[in-house]
Parts: structure tokens; C-alpha cells; sequence
């Protein structure tokens, strides 16, 4: 499940987040293998886990609009303001 969460919010395409192996997660795995050059194979290793946790924290520290729980902060800010 957090895997397919981590997909999703990196932006591969996946149909489902509640951790049933389909294949679009599936693809989604292959597909970020590929990308960071991880064996080709649909296993989700310990090494693409920690690669997928390694770019999935990039992703929040470099790109602010991804940070949901800061984009929530800001509105409730931003409303409290009004």
C-alpha cells in the first residue's frame, strides 16, 4: 500500500492503493526500476524500497507543491487570516 501511495505521488500511473499487487502497480514498479536503473524483474527488493523512499523524500524536500501537509498549513494560515 505505501508503495502504491509513493507511486502515485511520483506520479506513475496506478489504479489502486490498497496494497493488492495489480498491474498497474505492477507497471508502476517496472517503470521506476527503469527509471533509476534497478533490475527489471516485478519484485519490489530492498533496494528499490529504498530507493523509492530515498526519491519520495527528494520529491517533499525539493518540490514544494508536493508537500501536502505544508499546502494544508498555508490554507488554514491563509483562512485564519481573513
Amino acid at each position: 500500500r505505501i508503495c502504491q501511495m509513493a507511486f502515485s505521488f511520483l506520479g506513475y500511473d496506478v489504479s489502486r492503493c490498497d496494497g493488492y499487487f495489480d498491474q498497474s502497480t505492477e507497471n508502476a514498479l517496472l517503470e521506476f526500476k527503469a527509471e533509476y536503473n534497478l533490475p527489471q524483474e516485478a519484485l519490489l527488493d530492498a533496494k528499490t524500497f529504498e530507493t523509492l523512499v530515498s526519491v519520495t523524500s527528494a520529491a517533499l524536500v525539493n518540490d514544494p507543491d508536493k508537500d501536502t501537509q505544508m499546502l494544508q498549513a498555508k490554507e488554514l494560515i491563509h483562512e485564519t487570516n481573513r
